[in-house]
């Protein structure tokens, strides 16, 4: 289970350094696709430690309402990003920026229950998982300026 993490990471620091100066979209796409192999490593090691027992069925329904809100916003910023690819206007790239925002705010309140929860997942990885997502928004929003001036 800790290597998943460990896995996830190694993509996360190479992800990082991939962004570059990327634009917008670049970056748009590298900031879903971090948080899609994070939540995928992270409900791997919850379906785990609750096949198990290691957590409740309290626990477990907590972290899936959670995951669920982070899995609509993920489709959410999907469906945004392809608007914005076929109709590149100020108005779409702000929905996308929108949706991109809100998809890491779920993903920080899922992170959050997994420290709480997955005891195995080591605090500061997960730290670091969120960091890297932080950033490449940032870097998105940077891009989004850049692009308009």
């Amino acid at each position: 289970m800790k290597n998943i993490f460990k896995l996830f990471l190694v993509v996360s620091v190479v992800a990082m350094l991939v962004v570059g100066c990327g634009g917008f979209i670049s970056n748009s796409y590298k900031t879903m696709y971090t948080v899609g192999i994070a939540y995928d490593a992270g409900m791997r090691s919850v379906a785990d430690l609750y096949s198990k027992g290691k957590l409740t069925k309290d626990q477990l329904n907590q972290v899936l309402a959670v995951a669920s809100k982070v899995e609509k916003s993920y489709k959410v910023a999907v469906a945004a990003l392809s608007v914005y690819e076929k109709v590149d206007s100020s108005e779409n790239k702000d929905k996308l920026q929108v949706a991109i925002d809100e998809m890491v705010v779920i993903w920080d309140e899922l992170k959050n229950l997994l420290t709480l929860f997955v005891p195995s997942v080591d605090s500061l990885e997960l730290q670091k998982i969120s960091s890297n997502i932080d950033n490449l928004v940032i870097k998105a929003n940077f891009a989004m300026n850049k692009e308009v001036i």
